[in-house]
């Protein structure tokens, strides 16, 4: 089996992508647990007889942070093999025995296990590297837009409020990432931005489909497919989720930042993100631009210095930290 990464910074429609993609019935779509990044530095290419006991304790404590989530784990359905194997193939047993909600999966022919984490995104240059087989879609909305759909969820659980400059510099950063991964992997990666993806569809499955070597299905089938899914029982931010995901696309959410974003606002997007916008296509109104306060800058900084070190941190620094978080939680 090989992966299908969904990277790009979160708030871009990517969700709704890897869910569209992961109806066929080749793929496995994985929780957004981000589990195989957690694992991955320290254990690549190598057996370690330690892993299925910190993986253990790691869902213990991450379902403890997230009691809301609606994934599962069929500790049953795990090969009891697989942790005698190599990482990638414990990685790949332990996604098959994931299932969402109260109701248990069959897999049957799996090809492609679908990981969509969008911190992956800042070390996918590194595991697509040592994975040669595995693929990312690049995922990529207009930042005005992105920024404008934190600014709307910014009171719901487990979403940043912060100021507008931050957003902008976080969408350079990540999405800056794309030029090195498709000068490194011109094969391996596939652009998809999210406007074209929501106003042709069809047209960006077909695309998808030809890059992976799957056969096409139309988006009427796959939202059909989707729109079975079982999500009673769930937190209700969770329900209300899943269930826009499997209503008609919404048209609207493009261009939304023109009622949402003031005049400063649009300013600083544009200040930060223009030349990286222009490059993908995006047109800018190109508003004077006002210099980005420093304490925006470092705070971005810090944010991308953190996710670094959590990826390349010894595990064992890393399993304190989110029990830790747990205990502070409780």
């Amino acid at each position: 089996m090989n992966k299908l990464f969904i990277s790009g910074i979160g708030r871009s429609g990517s969700t709704l992508i890897a869910k569209m993609v992961a109806t066929k019935a080749q793929f496995k779509y994985t929780p957004e647990i981000p589990i195989y990044g957690f694992f991955y530095y320290w254990n690549n290419g190598r057996y370690n007889p330690l892993l299925e006991s910190q993986v253990s304790d790691y869902l213990k404590w991450y379902s403890q942070l997230y009691a809301e989530h609606p994934w599962h784990l069929d500790r049953e359905a795990l090969d009891p093999q697989a942790k005698n194997q190599s990482f990638d193939d414990y990685m790949n047993a332990l996604s098959l025995a994931f299932f969402e909600s109260n109701q248990a999966e069959t897999v049957q022919n799996t090809d492609w296990i679908i990981d969509k984490n969008p911190s992956y995104t800042l070390f996918l240059n590194y595991i697509l590297k040592k994975n040669i087989k595995d693929k990312c879609l690049f995922i990529v909305r207009d930042p005005r837009d992105n920024a404008a759909s934190r600014i709307k969820t910014k009171n719901r659980q487990n979403t940043r409020n912060e100021h507008v400059a931050i957003h902008a510099l976080r969408w350079k950063r990540f999405n800056t990432e794309y030029a090195r991964l498709i000068k490194q992997f011109p094969d391996r990666v596939l652009l998809v931005k999210y406007e074209s993806f929501i106003e042709h569809t069809d047209e960006e499955l077909q695309k998808i489909s030809a890059f992976i070597d799957v056969p096409f299905q139309s988006s009427s089938m796959a939202l059909a497919s989707y729109s079975q899914a079982h999500i009673q029982g769930l937190d209700a931010s969770i329900q209300k989720k899943y269930a826009d995901l499997a209503k008609p696309l919404n048209r609207n959410a493009i261009g939304q930042w023109k009622e949402i974003l003031t005049a400063e606002q649009l300013s600083l997007i544009e200040g930060i993100c223009g030349p990286l916008m222009q490059a993908f296509g995006y047109e800018i109104s190109k508003p004077r631009v006002k210099p980005i306060v420093l304490k925006y800058r470092i705070l971005e900084f810090s944010y991308w210095l953190k996710e670094k070190i959590l990826f390349y941190a010894p595990v064992k620094i890393k399993l304190s930290r989110i029990k830790s978080l747990t205990h502070k939680s409780s």
